[in-house]
């Protein structure tokens, strides 16, 4: 667990590379090794690992970001690459390892809705292209 915990921070990192690399560890991992998980490590895996990785888009106040002094915000950087391919990683985990995360699929389905209504588009499109 605390593997997948430093797995997932590393998906905020400021640095591209470093997301990247840590989006593909944690979701390489679990999708490895999460049918050997029972229902409850993965109802623990979904609170404490994936949704977290979505607090600051369901806390977007309206979808509005966060910009920097150049314009570019940061929100939006991490939500069209990183966060865009981690939700599909999980809603495909979920798929994968079905008989053992069924009972998850409401609460992914609350993560998907909460990011596709957004008020700004920029903040929705990837939700939706998930």
């Amino acid at each position: 667990f605390p593997l997948l915990l430093a797995l997932s921070n590393g998906t905020t990192d400021a640095r591209v590379a470093i997301r990247n690399a840590a989006t593909e560890g944690l979701f390489s991992v679990l999708r490895h090794f999460g049918g050997l998980y029972s229902r409850g490590l993965w109802a623990l895996v979904f609170r404490g690992v994936l949704r977290p990785l979505f607090d600051d888009v369901r806390h977007l106040p309206g979808g509005e970001q966060h910009s920097r002094e150049d314009g570019d915000s940061v929100d939006a950087r991490w939500i069209a690459t990183t966060g865009a391919s981690a939700m599909r990683a999980t809603l495909q985990l979920l798929l994968t390892h079905g008989r053992r995360t069924r009972h998850l699929v409401p609460g992914a389905l609350e993560l998907l809705r909460a990011w596709i209504l957004q008020q700004s588009e920029v903040a929705a499109r990837p939700g939706i292209d998930a």
